[in-house]
């Protein structure tokens, strides 16, 4: 979500090695680097937001357009644009399955998902069942 939101998003001091620990403040504390399980995960997002114009920072990025989601409180939904680059992230943000349906012709396209490559058509009414906490971010692709 960080990365979608205008600004500069954070990665906390062993975040991309799942660190589960409590880092101490005013001492050096070691961070367990022999398992990395989320740097890819990090290396997609910071590639997508340095190469998308959509995602750069302050005025050089793109606007921000929610996403109507209905009566749904539990989804967030959202499109940035800039020129040909758009990004549009759905992230179900509860422990149950979610529904979510896109309603308008203003995000009708060809995008692609940037964690697996997989071609998404959206039309008026495409909707996405999503697991507790799961999300998706499309690239658009025309």
């Amino acid at each position: 979500m960080t990365y979608i939101v205008p600004g500069m998003p954070l990665i906390y001091s062993g975040q991309e090695a799942a660190n589960t620990k409590r880092l101490r403040f005013f001492e050096k504390d070691t961070i367990d680097w022999s398992n990395v399980p989320l740097a890819g995960f990090y290396k997609t997002l910071n590639y997508l937001k340095k190469e998308n114009k959509a995602l750069w920072n302050g005025t050089a990025g793109g606007e921000t357009i929610e996403i109507d989601r209905g009566q749904n409180k539990y989804v967030f939904a959202c499109e940035r644009r800039k020129e040909d680059d758009k990004i549009m992230v759905i992230i179900n943000l509860s422990a149950k399955k979610q529904t979510f349906s896109i309603n308008s012709d203003e995000f009708i396209g060809d995008y692609m998902d940037v964690f697996n490559d997989e071609k998404i058509t959206i039309d008026v009414g495409h909707q996405f069942n999503l697991k507790p906490w799961e999300y998706v971010v499309l690239k658009y692709s025309d």
